[in-house]
């Protein structure tokens, strides 16, 4: 833990809304529509922290690593949300915890980490991670409910 995630509080959740072609042949919610939610949590996440639309073509932050377990299954009538907070930032990189929680249990179905870099898309090489983005960041992270 850093000062963005020195409580280990959720600040941003956002309800998701489970569709039938998420679901498998088995009954469950598809590993794939996991990573699905968790992109809705994150793009939700930042822009609220930047209190405005992303444009993600444009955004100088992609993904380098993400790694997601599979706690328990998600089935199609079930009521679930993503928790989002950003655990750690570096030099050019910071990494996002996401949780998809039961609403009506609070049980943890899945975690995920993912690992995001800015990035400078003129050069194609990656870059330190804006000041003016740290701030927003330690703002919206340390904001009192």
């Amino acid at each position: 833990m850093n000062k963005y995630d020195s409580d280990g509080v959720f600040r941003h959740k956002i309800d998701i809304q489970i569709r039938f072609t998420d679901v498998d042949l088995l009954g469950h919610i598809n590993n794939n529509a996991y990573l699905n939610y968790y992109d809705l949590g994150k793009i939700k996440y930042f822009e609220e922290v930047y209190k405005r639309e992303v444009d993600w073509a444009e955004s100088e932050l992609i993904v380098a690593n993400v790694n997601t377990d599979f706690l328990l299954p998600i089935y199609y009538r079930d009521k679930i949300f993503v928790q989002t907070r950003i655990e750690r930032i570096g030099n050019k990189s910071l990494t996002l915890y996401q949780e998809i929680v039961d609403k009506n249990t609070n049980e943890v179905r899945s975690r995920c980490h993912t690992v995001m870099v800015a990035y400078d898309l003129k050069n194609k090489v990656s870059k330190p991670i804006p000041e003016d983005w740290r701030i927003l960041i330690e703002a919206y992270q340390s904001k009192i409910d």
